[in-house]
Formats: C-alpha cells, structure tokens, sequence
C-alpha cells in the first residue's frame, strides 16, 4: 500500500554535458539530482521534512519505468527508464537523474526536446524535481523540535517513483507547495480540526451555494472538508482568513441569503471566523493565498548557514495577505476621494507598506494596535455600502482591516513577551546569546 502522490523540488541545477557516444558522435546529456539526502526543507506549512539515504532502495530494486518529464508536466515527455533514455542513479549525496534527449522530438506545442537542453545549458531552467509516494507503513517518521517547537518528517521508504526532470523554478514558497493530507493530519494535528459548528455552518453553505451561480469553486471545495471535520491546512486557514477578511466588509443587518453570507457561511460562519483567527497566526507571515495547485508540490531547500535561521525568526512583522488586501482597497478608496480631509499622508505611506507586505517596525505595530483601540467605536454596519464609504472605512482598511486589528494585538503581545525575557521577566525559554541582540534590535526599534 502506498500513500497520496506527492512532489518535491531541488535547488540544485540541473546540468549538460556532452558525451562522446563512441562513434564520433557527442550527445547532450541532462543530469541532476532530483532528490537530495538529508537536506532539511523549509517549513512546508507546519512541519520541516529530510529524505532518509536509503528512501529509494526498494523502489529502484524493482527497475521501475520511470519518466522524465519538464517542468512538472507529464505532458512534455524527455526520455523514460524503460527504453533507456533516461538513467536513474543513487550516490551518497541524493537520487540522481541522465536524461538523453533527441534533437528534434516534439514534447509540446512549438517545444522540441532540444529547446530544454538549451535552457538548461543557459539557465532559464534551474532545478529539478520528482513525483512520488511513501508507503503505508513505515513510509516516514515524525518527531517533534522541542527548540524550534516544528513537526520534523523523514522520509524512509518511497513506494512509487513516478517522474523526476528539469524544471523552470524550484518551488520555495508556499504559493506552489501543498503536501500530502496524510502528512498535513501528521503535522498539525487535532488543534486544526474544525468544530462541529464551523461544520454545520458549511453544510448550510454547500446547500445554499447549489442554488447560487459563481461561487468560488475552491472555497466549495475546502468547504466540503470544513463540513466532514477533515484537518484543514495552514495555506486553507490562510485562504478562508482572506475569506472571512472580503466579507465582513459586506456584514450588515439583513445580509442573510446574500453572495457574501453565503461565502461566510461555506468559510464556517460566526464560529469559523474566530477559529480562523485564532489559527491565522500560526501561518507563515511569507505564505501568501494561491490557486489550488493541481499537483502536490513542497521544496527541498539546501542546509541554512546559522545566521539565516536567526534572520527568519526576526522576519516575524510581515503584513497577512488579508491585510494587503485591506490596505490595497482603502487606497483605491482613497484615490476616490473617500477619506475625508483629516487623514495624514504618514497614513497613506504606511498603507503602502502594508499592501506591499513590507516588514513593519515594532514601533509600527504598536501605533498601529493603539490606533484600532481608538477607533473601533467608530465602525457602523453601513460604513462599507459600496459607493457610499465613509472616511472611517477608508482609514479602517488603510491601517490593515479586521486582519490588521487582529495581528497587530497578537504581534504586540509578543513583542513585549520577548521583552519581558530579556528584561529577566518570568519566561521558561533561555535565548542563545547569538540570537538576543537581534531580538534586542527588533523589540526596541
């Protein structure tokens, strides 16, 4: 028994060579390592994963016929296993790929084979990938990182090996990657369980939505999971925070049966929104919401030098993609001259920052939770009629929406709980003194 077909990607590039075949002739030859041996990826949304040296012994003593293909595609065929044109090779740094290329073969519409020797040659392909699947038992372990409090995966034994090839890109953010929903349950756990209130409320919205034309063909989808209770991702948390974000804007007295009600409710209604908010912090401030990828996809990136881990954990004030998406609207808002004359142009400045999704200042955050104490009193259920906003929704949505009052009291809470660590407060976690003027640096900026 095997598991979900998953796919990873390497960073390590893709090469050409030029092989004398032994009777004058040279022949391009793409190599490259599809998979790399005890490399810790990034976090792939809750868990960091590394493929154990001997993952692929049993599925490559089967000789299993294996393609190769570009770019993911097992639509743009460049040799295969089975008839030689591909070789598949395990050394002590990871699985390595030979890809024997023919000159003029036609892969895809205006693409030959030829074309991706020249763009590996050139570098407009970097990477490669391969598509597989771990088997039932004893496929992979998991362990917890008591330091950095993450899920570790190691893969141990692949069950089917698929496809490996070169591709254009190695995936490094989440927008491509997805993991197997065995992996994700592994990962997360049953705090990401949805309640049963969330559930019937997306029951209501599946029925509601069969009557309704034009509703987001994903949010049904994730939905569906919403109303069996399945573990949602942390990219699905990211997805129905934005959700939640576009239709509160809409809430009002009398909304009930409306497109966006009917959106609040497939999303988990009342008692999803504060889940997902709940929730919402444990997503990585770079992940940003995506298409539904059609094909599982994580990256494998190669091992960090220290310091880059230290940068991470200070990279930790980056806007949501909820409250880009808030601050976007309160600028076209303002372009239409709906923010009155009273609001500063220090305002508009750092609506563009977060829109942009710039990393803000501890300074920034704390004027920002101050400002959302002040003036949520000033909300109305019909300050967001379309046409009709007033200057207050306006500015509401330039300092980040909902999703920005949310994040800036969590982010301020956690700011001064670092600070209160390093002030020799109550804490139970002893910094590394290589980190502690970093984190000085931030809280104190």
């Amino acid at each position: 028994m095997i598991g979900e077909v998953e796919r990873r990607t390497t960073v390590q590039e893709a090469t050409v060579e030029y092989r004398d075949m032994g009777n004058g002739e040279k022949k391009a030859v793409i190599s490259g390592y599809a998979a790399v041996f005890n490399s810790e990826s990034r976090n792939l949304g809750g868990f960091v994963e590394t493929i154990h040296p001997e993952a692929f012994d049993e599925v490559l003593a089967t000789a299993p016929d294996v393609i190769g293909v570009f770019n993911h595609d097992r639509n743009l065929l460049l040799g295969r296993t089975g008839n030689g044109s591909m070789r598949l090779m395990k050394d002590p740094y990871g699985l390595r790929y030979e890809i024997m290329p023919n000159e003029n073969t036609s892969i895809g519409r205006d693409v030959v084979q030829w074309d991706v020797v020249q763009w590996v040659k050139d570098r407009t392909v970097v990477g490669s990938s391969f598509a597989f699947a771990v088997k039932r038992d004893g496929g992979d372990s998991w362990s917890t990182d008591g330091q950095r409090g993450i899920r570790r995966r190691e893969v141990r034994a692949v069950g089917l090996l698929e496809d490996v090839g070169p591709v254009v890109r190695p995936a490094y953010d989440l927008s491509s990657v997805v993991v197997s929903r065995r992996a994700i349950e592994m990962a997360l756990g049953e705090t990401f369980r949805p309640v049963q209130t969330m559930a019937n409320a997306a029951k209501r919205g599946l029925k509601l939505a069969q009557r309704h034309e034009g509703v987001d063909s994903r949010l049904i989808c994730i939905a569906e999971r919403v109303a069996n209770r399945e573990i949602v991702s942390l990219e699905e948390v990211s997805y129905l925070a934005g959700v939640f974000e576009r239709c509160v804007a809409a809430r009002s007295t009398g909304w009930s049966g409306s497109p966006a009600w009917i959106e609040w409710q497939l999303a988990g209604g009342d008692a999803g929104e504060r889940w997902i908010s709940r929730r919402a912090a444990s997503v990585p401030a770079e992940d940003r919401q995506t298409d539904e990828p059609k094909v599982v996809i994580a990256s494998a990136a190669p091992p960090k030098e220290p310091d880059h881990e230290v940068e991470e954990r200070d990279a930790n004030l980056k806007p949501t993609a909820g409250m880009a998406a808030a601050a976007r609207r309160g600028l076209e808002l303002h372009e239409q001259g709906r923010s009155g004359d009273g609001l500063e142009p220090q305002t508009v400045e750092n609506a563009r920052k977060i829109a942009a999704r710039e990393n803000l200042s501890p300074a920034h955050v704390r004027r920002m939770r101050a400002w959302f104490r002040r003036h949520k009193v000033d909300k109305r259920p019909d300050w967001s009629k379309k046409g009709e906003e007033t200057p207050g929704y306006t500015a509401w949505q330039l300092w980040g929406g909902n999703a920005g009052m949310r994040w800036s009291e969590a982010k301020v809470r956690a700011i001064f709980a670092v600070a209160a660590i390093l002030n020799g407060g109550r804490g139970g976690v002893d910094i590394p003194e290589a980190d502690k003027s970093s984190i000085e640096r931030k809280v104190n900026s």
